[in-house]
């Protein structure tokens, strides 16, 4: 087991990182979402129930074939996807040619917003050339805890995209 934020491992015997207070993820977590192709292929009742509480909240939700998202404005979304008996929340963002340009400053910042935000795990996608944020929920049937859990996941969002530095490089 390791945890999603700082990487740490741990025995397959605890379910918590000690430091970052999260839920542990398996060891082949990241070679597991890889393979992962559809947001339904494991439960659809996990999806469902976590559009649900989305929809409870007044949030708008969008579905097409193989895709669910939040939509939170008119160029971006929250994807859905459900892994390992919860539901992955995923935001791209596409850097503009500076990121590449100071590629040691673009990677600097993302380990600084890691460490400002307390929820979203932040990362860069080099094959599609994008940036990830995103956060894993393990589901569950307590409205107020999916609540909190979104509502930290909007202002871990807001607290990265408007900071003056990450303006910079995805303007």
């Amino acid at each position: 087991m390791k945890c999603p934020r700082c990487g740490d491992e741990y025995e397959d015997s605890y379910t918590r990182c000690s430091d970052c207070d999260v839920d542990l993820v398996p060891d082949d977590y990241e070679s597991q979402r890889e393979d992962f192709e559809s947001p339904c292929s494991q439960s659809p009742m996990i999806l469902e129930h976590c559009v649900e509480h989305i929809e409870a909240l007044g949030l708008q939700v969008r579905r097409e074939e193989d895709k669910t998202e939040i939509v939170l404005n008119a160029s971006e979304s929250i994807q859905l996807n459900e892994f390992g008996g919860g539901i992955i929340f995923e935001i791209w963002y596409t850097p503009n040619t500076l990121a590449s340009e100071n590629r040691l400053e673009y990677l600097e910042l993302i380990n600084r917003f890691n460490c400002d935000v307390p929820l979203l795990r932040i990362s860069h996608n080099e094959e599609h050339k994008n940036l990830i944020m995103d956060a894993w929920y393990p589901g569950g049937d307590n409205p107020k805890s999916f609540e909190n859990f979104l509502q930290q996941f909007v202002n871990d969002r807001n607290t990265v995209t408007q900071s003056t530095d990450f303006l910079k490089f995805f303007e």
